[in-house]
């Protein structure tokens, strides 16, 4: 548990260190990626961990598949551990506001 003087939950994460380390995902780029995705496609950050961010959609996803294919590149354990396929997890994604990746 962190307590940190920030209501910017990228502050939280950046300390936390968040990281697809097992993927060559650094803390400073999953922010960048996270933003830009924020950008496009709103969401709230529930949780976050060393190796997983969870979170809610605030709206139905425009693009399922593209962000499916989008999250698959970022963090393959989702569909590899996870759905079994892109298909599946833009399916996931029309179906459900969650957002959850995680690098084992």
């Amino acid at each position: 548990l962190y307590v940190l003087p920030s209501d910017d939950p990228y502050h939280a994460l950046a300390a936390m260190g968040t990281s697809g380390v097992n993927c060559g995902i650094g803390p400073g780029y999953l922010v960048e990626w996270l933003q830009g995705l924020e950008e496009i496609q709103p969401f709230v950050l529930l949780g976050i961990g060393h190796d997983l961010v969870a979170g809610r959609f605030l709206s139905p996803i425009v693009d399922p598949e593209g962000l499916a294919q989008e999250m698959y590149e970022l963090c393959p354990d989702i569909v590899d551990q996870g759905t079994g396929t892109v298909e599946e997890l833009a399916e996931s994604l029309a179906e459900s506001d969650s957002l959850f990746l995680w690098w084992d």
